[in-house]
């Protein structure tokens, strides 16, 4: 038995289904509405809010709270040249660095003093 075949294809009606679809939705959008709600400018805050899930937020909260003592010291330290004053301390006249005990554990007699 020899089947009959329609003579557009299932390829063909998708594709025409598909262009008229495509063009409804031009005509609709150029129209000023979507379905049957009208487009204006009122606020859409409301409408595209966010759902909020704690749990979800945790990680980003705990990151926050290890890396923002280290942003705002990292902030101080730069408003108050903290590195050129630690330089300047550790430093004579010559710039010359270095840092010496004044007290060593250790050695001979077991401890020592220096200056």
């Amino acid at each position: 038995m020899e089947h009959n075949r329609h003579p557009l294809s299932t390829a063909t009606m998708t594709m025409a289904v598909s262009c008229i679809l495509a063009w409804v939705a031009v005509a609709d959008a150029e129209s000023g509405q979507t379905g049957n709600r009208e487009v204006t400018g009122a606020d859409s805050t409301e409408v595209y809010e966010t759902a909020h899930y704690p749990v979800l937020q945790l990680p980003q909260t705990l990151w926050t709270w290890l890396v923002y003592p280290i942003g705002q010291t990292t902030i101080y330290a730069e408003h108050e040249k903290l590195p050129k004053k630690v330089r300047e301390w550790f430093t004579n006249e010559e710039q010359t660095f270095g840092i010496f005990p004044h007290v060593q554990l250790g050695g001979e007699t077991s401890t020592a003093g220096g200056g």
